[in-house]
């Protein structure tokens, strides 16, 4: 039962549009800040923020400081909702009926695959955040990103062309994640 629930888990377009959501706004803030001038120069303002600025491998540990509290709550409850409500929409719970299995089995599967969600979603969000990190934000011992962030001194025109030129590297990597 577990096993069956893990694989609709994984098969649901939902599952992975829920986790595209996920990577959404860690990615967004690390564009922003590698892009704009938003973020604190090195040694100063908040020390995290400054950390995660010279060095881009602390990049997960933030995006999960976002994900975490407002955005993983969110997908939980509504995953676990349709974990229970979507065997009527499927079509699924005729069969549940059919063949009994008791409430308290079939509640620790959903529970088991909702674990699963939550598990696969944090190290989704978290190897993706590393590699924007290391990408564009810095690397340690380096203080410079994999693919340099164009200096102030430039206008911004240049700063964004600079980084569309090198978005398309940036898609292959996450599309082999």
């Amino acid at each position: 039962m577990i096993a069956v629930e893990l694989i609709k888990l994984l098969r649901r377009p939902r599952t992975w549009l829920i986790i595209g959501m996920l990577i959404a706004l860690p990615t967004l803030v690390a564009v922003l800040l590698a892009i704009t001038d938003l973020g604190p120069r090195p040694g100063t303002g908040p020390p995290f923020l400054s950390a995660v600025l010279s060095d881009g491998t602390l990049f997960p540990l933030a995006a999960l400081g976002v994900v975490l509290p407002l955005l993983l709550p969110i997908a939980v409850a509504v995953l676990g909702g349709d974990a229970i409500a979507g065997e009527s929409q499927t079509g699924t719970l005729r069969y549940l009926l059919v063949r009994p299995v008791g409430r308290t089995h079939l509640l620790l599967a959903k529970l088991v695959t909702v674990v699963a969600f939550v598990l696969l979603a944090v190290l989704i969000v978290a190897a993706v955040s590393y590699a924007e990190g290391r990408l564009l934000l810095g690397r340690p011992n380096h203080h410079q990103p994999l693919l340099p962030v164009v200096p102030a001194e430039r206008p911004r025109q240049a700063r964004e062309h600079f980084f569309l030129q090198r978005l398309p590297t940036l898609v292959i990597l996450l599309r082999h994640l």
